[in-house]
């Protein structure tokens, strides 16, 4: 706008003194038009902004926009450097060759206020820009976008914007203390690297541990059937692990590291791949300080060196670095070159940490964490800087990029280095510590739980080697654990859950338990490692009897209902038993008259110290008068097939072979060739007493053993002991020869009289 002509002209002749305010102010106002018209014929040309003044003294700025008109501006000083550059905004070349339909007349009115911009014109041109102008996308510059971290900060170090020599110390004393706690991890990271898992050694220890401990005899769980390895190994709740606690929580992740099979959903799951994602994040956290030192290490090098640094105030009340002196640029770039040797090596050293540390898929992921909490340690220590340089580098502007980067179809030369490089990391770090690292737990795996499991051995101390499958009679682990012995124990805990009842008019609390009363832990300590034939003997030897029915005391008749009921019997007393209930071991050790432990011709084959008779059963005068009593004769085949005791026999017979011979089928079936089908069951209903003489043969033949008579109950060694078949097959045996009584075993009392009369 024009300004307004002076109020009154001055009188020709007067004084100048009086006329010079006014002149003045006239004068001013006449340059400010004459700037304005100026600025009007550089309209087509854009947006002007000048800045205009000396260094040192006021600048007057000039701003003109199309949306505003010319306004002047005075404002201080923002620097006291003694250089001052003019930067005029670049135009596009394009632009100025095209016109607007508007005539400069009018566009130069509209922006003096004059005329008003259309209000449609100007919200379309904020909706999509101005059509005189190119849309200038952003190029491949990367600026050095300065972080809130102490390697940053430290550029300012010795400035006086600080705060002088003190600010400046106490920012140097915080970057060495971030120097000093990132090497001090690195080395531990770089120590924890060299103890390398799953190592040879480490290999043979396994393997030492499975042989010596896994499977020895000494640590089987008579409740579970189960060897130390095979529990360790079913990482089930129900195996119970009383030792080796570490053995089991490294089998524990290394079941849960490797894949459970070759599916993709399973390999997708597994511990390597959660390794290569952990490692895949720590890679591109390194990288982000890499791509953050070289963008700065770029801008550094292509800064104005003069002989201060010189940090001015833009127009926006932010900082700008114009340019920086020579020892700053050294000391900037040795920051540099530290930084980047740090990361370089935490990265491989924290790649190594993350493969070899642990395998646990929760340590696996807190590892990872730690190692970018360690990489960014210098955003923690920004915290402690002081206030006044925090305000001044919040304001800072970034360091600008000094060129572009070389780039092609969008993709910029430095962006491809960097990824290649991510690509090449992984694939190195695969080959070299992931995969070799699988092989070796899957041979850890193999040493720990591989082959068979479910055996036991012992060394006698000629270093002879006893070995014996974990359940050698084929119990039913749920069988076993619903016996009667966990509600024992557990009333021993809770007494008050013990049944009350009465005994000679006493209320009695029904225990489950044998208690040696006033004899202390010895006798229960000897009972738990007893064998099955000692238990029986000391049954009656702790109730004061010789081969009788116990079965009815208090103690043990609630256990014994109890245990039969596991196994489908409804067993009130002995007599309830039957033939087929007097084939498990807790019944002839309960029960042994009924079963027939004391009677030469009783219902059960298997009377054998390992099978639940107590041996005192055999030196009774009741045995001893009963096999006396007995006649010098023997059944016929025809005869023995209609007996229902013989055939009790073979089917005991039978069930004990195919325990004992489980693993060893082609064996079993050679030895019972003589049975139907090669059954053992059918070996005795096949041939009669003349089982006596092919039995031995078979076992010469195939075991060469020497030491085999049935007759005396020695089918298998102490692996298969029955009572003597000299009793049933008297003739057979030689019981009325010259040599009556010459072998050790038993014969009927009458067939002494016949081996007498001969």
């Amino acid at each position: 706008t024009s300004p307004a002509p002076p109020a009154a002209a001055a009188a020709p002749g007067a004084p100048s003194e009086a006329a010079s305010p006014t002149s003045s102010a006239w004068a001013e106002e006449a340059a400010l038009q004459a700037l304005a018209a100026l600025l009007e014929a550089l309209e087509a040309r854009g947006h002007v902004e000048q800045r205009v003044g000396s260094p040192g003294h006021d600048h007057a700025i000039l701003h003109h926009d199309e949306a505003s008109p010319v306004r002047l501006q005075i404002e201080d000083s923002p620097t006291k450097c003694r250089t001052c550059t003019r930067q005029w905004p670049s135009v596009s070349s394009s632009s100025s060759t095209r016109r607007s339909r508007r005539s400069r007349k009018q566009e130069a009115e509209e922006r003096r206020g004059s005329l008003p911009v259309p209000r449609e014109s100007a919200e379309q041109e904020e909706r999509t820009g101005s059509a005189d102008e190119d849309i200038e996308w952003p190029d491949s510059r990367e600026e050095c976008a300065l972080e809130e971290s102490i390697w940053d900060v430290s550029f300012l170090i010795g400035d006086p914007s600080i705060g002088g020599f003190g600010g400046s110390a106490y920012l140097l004393v915080l970057l060495l203390l971030n120097i000093l706690t990132q090497i001090v991890f690195l080395i531990i990271t770089a120590k924890l690297l060299g103890a390398e898992s799953f190592t040879e050694d480490d290999l043979e220890g396994y393997k030492a541990w499975r042989i010596n401990i896994g499977q020895d005899s000494k640590y089987y769980d008579k409740l579970t059937f189960s060897s130390l390895a095979q529990r360790i190994c079913a990482q089930e709740s129900r195996y119970p692990i009383e030792m080796s606690d570490g053995k089991g929580s490294l089998v524990s992740n290394m079941m849960e590291y490797l894949p459970k099979s070759n599916q993709f959903p399973d390999i997708l799951a597994s511990g390597p791949m959660l390794t290569l994602v952990a490692m895949m994040c720590w890679c591109l956290t390194v990288i982000r300080e890499f791509v953050s030192v070289t963008s700065c290490a770029r801008s550094l090098l292509s800064m104005p060196v003069q002989l201060r640094t010189c940090i001015s105030k833009n127009k926006e009340d932010n900082y700008q670095i114009e340019s920086i002196s020579v020892g700053r640029k050294i000391g900037c770039g040795l920051v540099l070159l530290l930084r980047l040797g740090i990361a370089s090596l935490l990265w491989f050293s924290g790649c190594g940490f993350l493969v070899n540390y642990s395998i646990n898929p929760g340590d696996l992921i807190l590892n990872s964490v730690a190692l970018e909490v360690i990489l960014n340690v210098d955003q923690a220590f920004y915290v402690l800087v002081p206030s006044r340089t925090k305000n001044l580098f919040k304001r800072l502007e970034p360091l600008p990029a000094p060129r572009r980067s070389p780039a092609r179809c969008g993709i910029d030369l430095t962006s491809l280095l960097f990824v290649l490089a991510f690509i090449g990391g992984l694939l190195f770090m695969l080959f070299t510590q992931i995969l070799p690292l699988v092989a070796r737990i899957e041979q850890a795996n193999e040493i720990m739980c591989g082959g068979s499991l479910d055996f036991v051995y012992s060394l006698d101390p000629s270093y002879v080697v006893y070995m014996s499958p974990t359940n050698p009679r084929g119990e039913s682990l749920e069988v076993v654990q619903s016996f009667p012995h966990t509600t024992a124990i557990e009333e021993a805990i809770y007494p008050e859950r013990q049944p009350i009842g009465h005994l000679a008019g006493v209320p009695y609390a029904y225990k489950m338990v044998v208690e040696f009363l006033g004899q202390g832990v010895d006798p229960v300590v000897r009972a738990g490692s007893s064998s099955q034939a000692d238990a029986s003997d000391g049954l009656q030897d702790w109730t004061g009897s010789n081969c009788q029915d116990i079965m009815g005391l208090p103690q043990l008749s609630r256990f014994s209902r109890l245990a039969f009921k596991v196994y489908g019997l409804k067993v009130d007393s002995c007599a309830d038993l039957g033939p087929r209930g007097c084939i498990l071991s807790l019944a002839k050790a309960v029960c042994p008259r009924t079963c027939g432990c004391g009677d030469p011709t009783g219902a059960v084959l298997l009377t054998g110290p390992l099978d639940g008779c107590p041996a005192m059963c055999e030196k009774t005068e009741s045995y001893a008068s009963a096999l006396q009593a007995l006649p010098c004769t023997e059944k016929s085949l025809a005869e023995l097939l209609a007996d229902a005791t013989w055939a009790m026999y073979g089917a005991e017979l039978g069930n004990k072979l195919d325990v004992i011979l489980v693993s060893y089928e082609q064996v079993k079936t050679a030895l019972c060739s003589a049975g139907d089908g090669g059954k053992c069951q059918n070996v005795l209903h096949k041939l009669g007493c003349g089982v006596v003489k092919y039995w031995k043969t078979m076992v010469k033949e195939i075991f060469h053993l020497d030491n085999i008579n049935v007759c005396a109950g020695k089918w298998f060694g102490q692996q298969l002991t029955t009572r003597p078949l000299s009793i049933m097959c008297p003739i057979t045996c030689g019981c009325n020869s010259n040599s009556f009584g010459q072998d050790g075993y038993a014969c009927p009392g009458q067939c002494s009289v016949l081996a007498g009369t001969r």
